[in-house]
Parts: C-alpha cells; structure tokens; sequence
C-alpha cells in the first residue's frame, strides 16, 4: 500500500460568504474599518438588541467587549470585519470572554494583506501584500505559505533561499 502525499494546505481560513442574520437576541458588529455593507448589515439587523463597535484600537476594543458581553444573553451574534490579523485577535478576544466560534461571523478580509509569522525568529510581520517578504525580526526572505496560525492571526513564513542566497524567486502578489 503506497501513501499518497497531500499537498493541499488545510489551514487557510475559510470567511462568510453569506451573511445569516437568523433569529438572535443580540447582535454585535465589530470593524475596523466601517464601510457601506457593513452598515447595512448593522442597520437590516432584526435582533432584540445590537451593537456596533468601529475602532482599529485592540486594547480599546478589548474593554468595550467586556463590558457589552457582562450580560450579553446565549442567543448572541458576533460580526467581524478587518484585516485578517484584526478579525483573528478579535476573535481571540472574544473566545476569551466566552463566545464560540459558532456565534461569530468572520467576514472576508477587507485587504489581500497577510501578517507573516517567520519559522526562523518568531517575530511577526505585517501588512504583507507579495512573497516573497522580508522578515521584520531577522532580515531573511521568507516564502508565505498558506498555512494560517490562528493564535499569531499570521501565515507561516519560512527562509526561501536557505541553500542558495543568490536564487531569490520572482515576487508574487498574495490572494
């Protein structure tokens, strides 16, 4: 029996594409960055009570959240738009508060911007938009993989010309 070899990336985050506003209690409308569809999704909402946070501040955010879930009942519905990193530490934030993955609605991403993990230095670097990057922390040229790790809100980058300093692949814009 011969192994077959997987070469499809698993981890790359899946976003709403369909939007269900089914019946809820409460409904909160996290972004970064307000645009129209998402006004309207705050303003076509039926729920018995909704919020909107608008802010790019996490710590801010972060204390907003505290206090509008104290008392937020089970039936609540939670709505993130941003960046990909924003909408992962967001979501970090709320699942530290008490909400499941089944009450939030990750929106697309608003940009093709990746935050990129270095596998070499551990450093984060952000508003990555072709690969290969160079690494904020140690300098080294970094493919982008689409393997996504969720507790960084980064994909995976590690050194493409390790063997080879002079073989430096064509840079490519990210999707």
């Amino acid at each position: 029996m011969e192994l077959e070899s997987l070469s499809v990336v698993v981890s790359k985050p899946m976003y709403t594409a369909e939007i269900s506003d089914g019946p809820c209690a409460y409904s909160l409308f996290i972004c970064e960055q307000l645009n129209t569809a998402f006004s309207d999704l705050y303003e076509a909402s039926l729920a018995d009570k909704k919020d909107l946070i608008h802010s790019a501040d996490l710590a801010r955010i972060e204390g907003d959240l505290a206090a509008l879930l104290a008392n937020a009942p089970a039936a609540t519905r939670v709505y993130l738009l941003g960046t990909e990193k924003y909408i992962w530490l967001v979501g970090q934030q709320l699942k530290a508060l008490g909400v499941t993955e089944e009450q939030m609605e990750m929106l697309p991403p608003l940009s093709a911007e990746r935050s990129v993990f270095c596998c070499h230095c551990y450093q984060v670097t952000d508003q990555v938009f072709t690969a290969p990057a160079r690494c904020v922390g140690c300098g080294k040229l970094l493919a982008v993989t689409d393997h996504f790790a969720k507790a960084h809100g980064a994909y995976f980058g590690y050194q493409v010309n390790a063997e080879d300093a002079t073989d430096i692949p064509a840079s490519v814009e990210l999707s």
